[in-house]
């Protein structure tokens, strides 16, 4: 278990760091959702804004296939649509809540963040966590959201990175939009 706990750690900071706003994001206006779907990773959503994949490759030993991030600015914030694929069984035996606890916990550590609020959910029907962390971007105070949930051996998280003060209007509308399949 502390091999997969370790490469979720690390696979969640990395899409914690990689959603983060660009420097330009404050001269960028709101955007219009943009749906996002893929049939072998099983989901479908919409995103706040113009969204960009990235797919990077899991390391032969750490369980992990792959990670694929959909990520879009809009405004001041930051919005991301993850799904960690890891090798089949990778999951047998284990309690999904402390794997997706030690995933959350990770993330926030990864950017030097602290949880403010916390508790289990369903995303799409299955059994989540939900987590508010606030952290430092650039000097400026932010506020993190994210809901994650496990289904087969994929881990789906849904987050937002917007300034502080900001409501969660679209990180809830991102929350009803995505449909596991």
């Amino acid at each position: 278990m502390r091999g997969l706990a370790l490469s979720m750690l690390l696979a969640f900071g990395a899409m914690v760091g990689a959603a983060a706003p660009a420097g330009t994001a404050a001269a960028q206006a709101a955007q219009a959702p943009q749906a996002i779907s893929d049939p072998a990773l099983g989901f479908t959503a919409r995103i706040p804004g113009a969204a960009s994949k990235m797919v990077t490759p899991g390391a032969p030993d750490d369980g992990l296939a792959n990670t694929t991030n959909w990520i879009a600015e809009s405004g001041n914030a930051a919005y991301s649509v993850t799904v960690l694929q890891f090798r089949a069984g990778a999951f047998n035996g284990q309690d999904h809540l402390v794997l997706l606890e030690l995933a959350l916990d990770g993330g926030i550590a990864a950017v030097d963040g602290v949880q403010t609020s916390g508790q289990t959910t369903t995303l799409s029907g299955m059994p989540a966590l939900e987590a508010q962390y606030s952290s430092i971007l650039d000097g400026k105070p932010m506020i993190g959201r994210v809901i994650m949930a496990l289904k087969g051996d994929n881990l789906y998280a849904v987050m937002s990175l917007e300034p502080e003060g900001a409501t969660d209007a679209a990180f809830r509308q991102m929350v009803r939009d995505f449909k596991l399949q």
